[in-house]
């Protein structure tokens, strides 16, 4: 059975629109997660390459306390950029 995204009703497998509220109904393609994942590790392995060059710039360069601060600043603002976008990646849309 499938579920209609607009009025969440049952509908049969081999339905293509709701017979409750008209709506087409559209089963996800697995390329299209495929991709959103790729896209996904791609962007989480950026964010963790910008996270260790952080720290690494703090540990090895000895920059100055407005450097370190701004390092650190940058890093940290990145884990809520980086939930942004996997909430924007796999959100469920109504």
């Amino acid at each position: 059975m499938k579920t209609c995204p607009n009025c969440r009703e049952n509908a049969p497998d081999n339905a293509s629109v709701c017979p409750r509220c008209g709506q087409s109904i559209q089963t996800r393609s697995v390329l299209g997660l495929v991709v959103r994942i790729i896209f996904a590790v791609l962007v989480s392995l950026i964010c963790l390459g910008l996270g260790a060059f952080g720290v690494c710039a703090i540990l090895f360069s000895n920059p100055s306390p407005v450097e370190q601060a701004t390092i650190l600043l940058l890093v940290v603002l990145m884990l809520p950029v980086w939930g942004l976008i996997m909430w924007a990646l796999f959100r469920k849309k109504k």
